[in-house]
């Protein structure tokens, strides 16, 4: 029996606002009036993706809180915002996640 993805239509819907993030933080970044959306954006559209991993099941240990940490980073340094980030973390944590569930965890000895 085929076991059941964890994400479905619910990450697409994320990952299409997660574009439109992005794509709306070079344009904000460009006109250097509004570059101070970007930060407010990126923490927002975070805690979004955060929760919706939590609710969906999505265990965050220390390499997909990396993953965060380094995307929130990146998009608090002055024109960051151009790079797509939170669609790369989107993206980077449901490959982790995918990798991790088709590899059984390694049993640790006593």
């Amino acid at each position: 029996m085929k076991k059941q993805n964890k994400f479905g239509v619910g990450f697409y819907i994320i990952l299409v606002f997660a574009i439109i993030k992005d794509i709306s933080d070079v344009l904000f970044v460009l006109t250097v009036a509004l570059a101070w959306i970007p930060p407010i954006t990126g923490i927002i559209m975070n805690i979004v993706i955060g929760f919706y991993f939590f609710f969906i099941g999505v265990s965050l240990n220390r390499r997909k809180l990396a993953t965060f940490g380094a995307s929130f980073i990146i998009e608090m340094i002055p024109f960051g915002g151009i790079l797509p980030m939170t669609t790369i973390n989107l993206v980077a944590i449901r490959m982790m996640e995918n990798v991790s569930e088709k590899i059984p965890a390694v049993p640790t000895s006593k």
